[in-house]
């Protein structure tokens, strides 16, 4: 049962925290930010990770045994989505920093941070972002999404893991938004952690 509880109060804290922060950085950023990290996330969608984590809440709900799995791969492909979001706004506030290593498409142009595919993200990360306990806290945990994320392509076999590993993942997911939001600059004028 507690685990539950603690599923709960992470979903509603991961909801919290993407209003908070698509509130700030698509309307409130521009002017304080660099002109193009304000240009990126002002015509984001972050709006829409905002309700990819409401949605968090139908995985949650029990469901038939016969819709089991087609509910849990939808549940991973949830939040897939939303951590590869938090990634990819964490790289647009950092895009000048990105800017000067950035990930090459196959072509050998520079891909903007709104452009990486999740695995690109997570080698961008592993290799940049992340010192080294950090990489050994997060490398492993974003290949597990990434993987179960993927089972969307459902013909051939994939595995999903249970119910238990998303549910570990998503309180995990609330970890990693405070683990990024923690490095991101705001104004100090403001609380923006009220």
């Amino acid at each position: 049962m507690s685990h539950i509880l603690d599923l709960d109060k992470a979903i509603n804290e991961i909801i919290a925290s993407n209003e908070r922060i698509q509130t700030f950085w698509t309307k409130e950023a521009s002017g304080w930010s660099p002109r193009e990290t304000a240009e990126l996330l002002e015509s984001s969608r972050m709006d829409r990770l905002v309700s990819l984590s409401r949605s968090l809440r139908l995985w949650a709900e029990p469901c038939a045994e016969e819709d089991r799995e087609g509910r849990l791969i939808l549940a991973w492909a949830n939040l897939g989505i939303l951590v590869e979001g938090t990634m990819t706004w964490f790289l647009c506030v950092f895009e000048s920093d990105y800017a000067k290593q950035p990930m090459k498409a196959k072509a050998g142009f520079d891909l903007r941070p709104n452009r990486l595919r999740f695995e690109e993200m997570c080698r961008f990360f592993s290799e940049h972002v992340w010192i080294d306990s950090q990489r050994a806290e997060w490398d492993d945990w974003l290949a597990n999404v990434r993987n179960f994320r993927n089972a969307v392509h459902a013909f051939n076999h994939r595995h999903i893991g249970d119910w238990n590993d998303w549910q570990d993942a998503v309180v995990r997911y609330h970890d990693f938004i405070g683990e990024l939001d923690g490095r991101v600059p705001y104004p100090e004028a403001r609380d923006y952690y009220a």
